[in-house]
């Protein structure tokens, strides 16, 4: 029993990001599957002993210090349940996560199973993916449960490249670590994301890549310290960045009605849309600057729901489109600040001991974070339950893989 449950967790805990492609319930209910099992596991005295710890510290008091902040938010909130509830949930996925990266710390076999479960599951659903967006689209219907229909597989798939861009780091690090034919499965699964992205036409996600780039090649230059890597790095981010900016320019660049004159960034690089929902969400926020005007609720401001027949969308069409917008509006200036320092503070921890240890898990986990804060600037809710969970999940899986807590297996591949 105690071994079957040690699999069905790896196992389900792998195929959880990947099944984004399938749909959001799927991913959802395979993480709390996972979690479930955890009580049923042999070490778990050790396991919660790890979480008590994470918790306890620097990282943990300051991820709730942050959440302490966004209290006064809810007073002046217009729908405080909705708030409330918005912020507990967003604090359990971090608690989830917690155990999760607990219960994969320091046992090498359980975490190259997970590993390794992430790599097959992610190459077979974005393979099939690709072929239900080149090819016959009822293959998506069918993954999607509506059956042998006809389904406009580009729409359905656009949550899937968001969270390609957040596992591309990741199978690149697995990639390094295990070697072998399930390098080869990294690779085809990289290019099925680089694929989902391109038809699919999502942008923030070409945004997050382009940010994993930047991160990943800069952080790496600056580790091996060599003229050589260091072109190489450059390289690689010049050729990437003029392969999306290029895109955006000449393939991307609709022939839109609206008056740029009057806009802050080139309608090519940022769709008039989103620049008008921005202005406007950062407009409406000015009655509550500094505490902001209550988690989730920024579409229930005045004004929020009406038409702009300008641009031929809502003024705020549920959410900004921007995680920074949101949550500083929502949050105020002192909670945004807040959450900057608590962000801040991982980041600059990670890259750190990067540097000093040259530890690919660390640079992972720098790369889903490029990938997760960067493509949020230009798409869905900060507080998306789908992104949230992929993201914290993909984030303990990185800090779980650490080298001197779980050595690369032996005989790779």
């Amino acid at each position: 029993m105690t071994n079957v449950t040690s699999r069905l967790f790896f196992v389900l805990l792998g195929i959880s990001i990947p099944s984004i492609i399938i749909g959001r319930s799927v991913l959802a209910s395979a993480v709390l599957a996972a979690f479930v099992c955890i009580p049923f596991l042999p070490d778990r005295g050790e396991i919660w002993a790890r979480a008590k710890g994470a918790m306890s510290g620097k990282c943990g008091l300051l991820v709730l210090f942050t959440f302490v902040v966004w209290i006064p938010s809810l007073a002046v909130s217009s729908e405080p349940l909705v708030s409330f509830t918005t912020m507990a949930r967003s604090l359990i996925y971090i608690l989830i996560a917690v155990f999760l990266w607990a219960t994969l710390n320091r046992n090498p076999q359980m975490f190259n199973g997970c590993l390794i479960t992430l790599v097959a599951s992610t190459a077979v659903l974005a393979t099939l993916a690709v072929i239900g967006l080149l090819g016959p689209s009822e293959l998506i219907g069918v993954l999607r449960g509506d059956g042998w229909a006809s389904v406009d597989a580009r729409r359905y798939l656009k949550e899937s490249a968001t969270s390609g861009a957040l596992l591309a780091p990741v199978l690149i690090w697995a990639a390094v670590r295990l070697r072998g034919k399930w390098a080869l499965l990294c690779f085809i699964a990289v290019i099925d994301i680089l694929v989902i992205m391109w038809v699919t036409g999502n942008r923030s996600a070409m945004a997050g890549l382009l940010a994993v780039l930047i991160v990943v090649g800069l952080m790496y230059a600056l580790h091996k310290r060599r003229m050589k890597i260091t072109a190489l790095s450059l390289l690689a981010i010049v050729l990437g960045g003029c392969t999306i900016i290029g895109w955006l320019y000449f393939y991307y660049n609709p022939n839109y009605a609206l008056d740029p004159n009057g806009l802050p960034f080139p309608i090519w690089l940022i769709d008039p849309q989103r620049q008008e929902i921005w202005a406007f969400s950062w407009n409406a926020g000015e009655s509550n600057r500094w505490f902001g005007v209550g988690i989730n609720v920024i579409n229930e401001l005045a004004s929020a729901a009406d038409w702009n027949s300008i641009t031929k969308t809502r003024n705020i069409p549920l959410h900004p489109h921007n995680w920074a917008v949101e949550i500083i509006v929502e949050t105020g200036i002192v909670g945004f600040a807040v959450m900057l320092m608590c962000i801040g503070y991982n980041v600059l921890r990670w890259a750190r001991g990067f540097l000093a240890s040259g530890d690919p898990a660390l640079l992972a986990a720098l790369g889903v974070w490029a990938a997760y804060w960067a493509s949020s600037l230009f798409s869905v809710s900060y507080w998306s339950s789908w992104l949230q969970g992929s993201f914290v999940v993909a984030t303990a899986v990185c800090l779980a893989g650490r080298q001197r807590q779980v050595p690369a297996p032996e005989h790779p591949g």
